[in-house]
């Protein structure tokens, strides 16, 4: 079935009635309410040069529609690039960091499900090349708790390259990506180490298992052959969370 294409009218009409969730690089996004009432986010590009990403998101949401692991595809417009998407209940991983009332545990926990989301792409045979805390969104009502991959813009099958040349900022991403290399699960490991570094180093260091300290290192080995699979990665961090709930910190 083909994706429904939203007017200029419909376009403007829904940036006008929307709420910013934010903007970056390529482009901005709203909350916006449907005629049915129903909730749904709203990605705007904001620079031509960045059509691609936009194109590139939504053919992989259509790809992966049935899989489970992204939000439903529900309008798209081309002049300009935009794309309507089912809203995912909840609030980003990072803005779960900066709240101080988070729980370190809980912290763990979705570094925990965002590798295990990761991994399950992997299985569809795509990598996500974007994986960090401001791209996935975390429902801690959920129990348990549930995470959800966003921002599929650079995403890949496994194999390709994912299109960078430079280093972004932060530098979530594995080198040999950053340098035009193919994407593989090690690439996203390598964020993914970057991510759970993040957290400790954001909440401090010494309230984590060592556990936690050897993963970290080892995913973000600049080696693509000493990173864990996800799979290791994710039974790593259970290991971990074990820890904790035992009262273990740094042994």
């Amino acid at each position: 079935m083909p994706t429904p294409t939203l007017t200029k009218e419909e376009l403007k009409h829904l940036v006008r009635g929307g709420k910013p969730l934010g903007s970056g690089l390529t482009g901005e996004a709203f909350l916006v309410r449907l005629q049915t009432g129903r909730k749904a986010v709203l990605k705007r590009c904001s620079d031509r040069r960045f059509d691609f990403v936009f194109r590139n998101e939504c053919r992989i949401l259509r790809e992966l529609r049935r899989s489970g692991l992204v939000p439903r595809l529900l309008g798209k417009s081309r002049k300009p690039w935009a794309i309507l998407m089912e809203h995912c209940e909840g609030r980003t991983g990072q803005d779960l960091l900066d709240d101080p009332v988070s729980r370190k545990e809980t912290l763990v926990r979705v570094v925990r499900q965002l590798a295990n989301q990761v991994g399950e792409l992997h299985k569809q045979g795509y990598a996500h090349n974007d994986v960090k805390l401001d791209n996935c969104v975390v429902d801690t009502s959920s129990r348990p708790l549930a995470v959800r991959l966003i921002d599929f813009g650079h995403s890949v099958r496994l194999g390709r390259s994912g299109g960078y040349d430079v280093i972004p900022e932060g530098a979530h991403l594995a080198p040999e990506l950053s340098k035009g290399g193919k994407a593989s699960p090690s690439t996203d490991v390598f964020s993914l180490g970057h991510v759970l570094d993040w957290v400790m180093g954001q909440v401090g260091r010494e309230f984590f298992p060592k556990v936690f300290h050897r993963l970290a290192a080892h995913a973000l080995s600049a080696d693509p052959k000493r990173r864990p699979s996800p799979q290791l990665f994710v039974e790593a961090m259970d290991h971990g969370l074990a820890k904790m709930r035992n009262g273990v910190g740094r042994r």
